[in-house]
């Protein structure tokens, strides 16, 4: 078989023009993926025509067409190039045996995956999801042209699949692409952020686990509210608002279970401005909540009612604590020290730049906000149980144990018969560790 250099020209010029249109199959099935997802103004859907807006909206046919295009055009493509190669050995006096042909074939499919890959696919995928619009209008009249083309043949091809496959097809026919869910993903993995901190990780968690909880879990029981008695005098009163330092107070008859309202720091200090305080005009709303109903409920409830405080009730309505906005907060965010708190955390002392003395009984959650790291542990409460717990037995005074996850070394200092009293802390700063 004799080949010329019109062969080589021919060959080399179909290559280059599949190339092309595989070029444009990509960057449409991106612009119109893109698209589909992002919310373009007014003046950006003017300035596409009728057919222009019909391929947005239909992404998924745009996708389909797309997708068998491109195995077409790479089929050909590779078929063009094989017979470029093919005649110019053949011209060359070179001509490859049965093997040579097999060898020949399988370096132009490996080169042209790559050469698709690196020259057309990232480039103009990335192109046309940063300028959709732009690409659309440029490359809308081709594929229209091939849409029409292939369109019998598309049609044909997916009417003999619902014949084989009809119980696996789709129900949804608005069902995205696959390419309309890759544009997505990057999408959301350009606008996220790399890395979460571990105090983001916690609040993630703790937002979620606030689903979980029931209004008890988080309540301040009935034995530590400290409310107003209208059987006081203004000065009794007054006294408890300044030994408590809190911005609201229950205002009740005799008992907590005789609730009027809550009172306001704010409106007390009005009322005083023009004389006596009368605690019971200046109370505000309260309503009650059941002790088991959930937390995201009540929180719903308070910010309606714009309130900040509930009376919890149990089954039979009696009252046995008190929910506060801020109770539910701190299941988020940890511990928040009040303004007027100035006496120090004994339980987490600071001995060094990165050394703390524990103690056994220090809430979890207190540990977690001094030192900037999270446990990841919801089953236990106290710093002495978490350290049980990852030992699995009772520990011995001076034992250590070392958390990778938090580069958290534990020393335990001080044990009783029953518990552990005090614990060493230090983080390991990530090169100390190398």
């Amino acid at each position: 078989m004799e080949f010329s250099a019109l062969d080589l020209i021919l060959s080399g010029l179909a290559a280059a023009l599949f190339f092309a249109a595989n070029l444009m199959l990509v960057a449409m099935s991106y612009a119109v993926a893109s698209l589909r997802f992002e919310n373009f103004d007014d003046d950006g859907k003017k300035s596409l025509s009728a057919r222009e807006q019909k391929f947005v909206e239909n992404s998924q046919k745009v996708g389909s067409f797309a997708t068998l295009g491109a195995k077409f055009f790479l089929s050909a493509e590779f078929i063009a190039v094989y017979y470029f190669f093919y005649a110019l050995l053949c011209i060359l006096n070179k001509a490859p045996d049965f093997k040579g042909s097999f060898e020949l074939a399988l370096a132009v499919v490996l080169a042209l995956l790559f050469f698709n890959y690196v020259f057309c696919d990232l480039p103009v995928a990335a192109f046309a999801t940063k300028k959709p619009i732009k690409t659309l209008k440029a490359c809308s009249k081709p594929f229209f042209v091939f849409y029409l083309a292939t369109y019998v043949f598309e049609a044909a091809a997916r009417k003999v699949y619902e014949k084989i496959f009809s119980k696996y097809s789709l129900e949804d026919e608005g069902s995205f692409d696959h390419i309309d869910v890759l544009v997505k993903l990057r999408a959301e993995e350009d606008d996220s952020p790399k890395t979460l901190s571990p105090y983001t990780k916690k609040l993630v968690r703790n937002s979620i686990r606030l689903n979980e909880l029931e209004i008890s879990d988080v309540m301040v029981p009935r034995s530590a509210v400290k409310y107003l008695d209208t059987e006081n005098t203004e000065s009794e009163n007054l006294e408890i608002m300044r030994k408590y330092g809190h911005t609201r107070y229950p205002l009740c008859d005799k008992s907590l279970d005789n609730c009027l309202g809550v009172v306001h720091v704010m409106d007390v200090f009005r009322s005083m401005e023009t004389g006596g305080v009368n605690f019971r005009k200046i109370t505000r709303g309260i309503f009650r909540v059941k002790h088991n109903d959930g937390i995201i409920g009540a929180l719903s409830k308070l910010r309606k009612s714009e309130l900040h405080m509930a009376i919890v009730e149990d089954e039979f309505g009696g009252i046995i604590g008190l929910l506060t906005l801020g109770g539910i907060l701190e299941e988020i965010v940890g511990r928040i020290k009040a303004d007027n708190n100035d006496s120090p955390d004994e339980s987490i002392l600071r001995t060094g730049k990165n050394t703390y003395k524990i103690s056994g009984l220090a809430p979890i959650h207190n540990v977690e906000d001094a030192l900037d790291i999270d446990f990841e542990n919801d089953e236990v409460s106290t710093f002495g149980g978490l350290v049980t717990q990852i030992l699995g037995r009772f520990p011995e005074s001076g034992e250590s144990v070392f958390l990778p996850a938090q580069n958290l070394k534990i020393t335990v200092s001080k044990l009783s018969p029953r518990r552990i009293v005090e614990c060493l802390a230090e983080i390991i700063e990530k090169k100390d560790e190398a």
